[in-house]
């Protein structure tokens, strides 16, 4: 999928998707609503945040 494909899915621009993807913009509440839609994943799977057993 390139970075313009994922921009129209989810409603930014290229160039947004590849700031976000380079870590040169974070991305705010909306786009990681939209990319955890997108992808049907939680965000702490998106973002990376481990689970810790209880």
């Amino acid at each position: 999928m390139s970075q313009t494909e994922l921009g129209l899915a989810v409603q930014m621009t290229q160039r947004k998707i590849s700031y976000i993807e380079c870590g040169k913009y974070e991305p705010n509440l909306s786009d990681i609503v939209a990319l955890c839609c997108y992808f049907k994943v939680s965000a702490d799977e998106l973002l990376g945040i481990p689970r810790f057993p209880r």
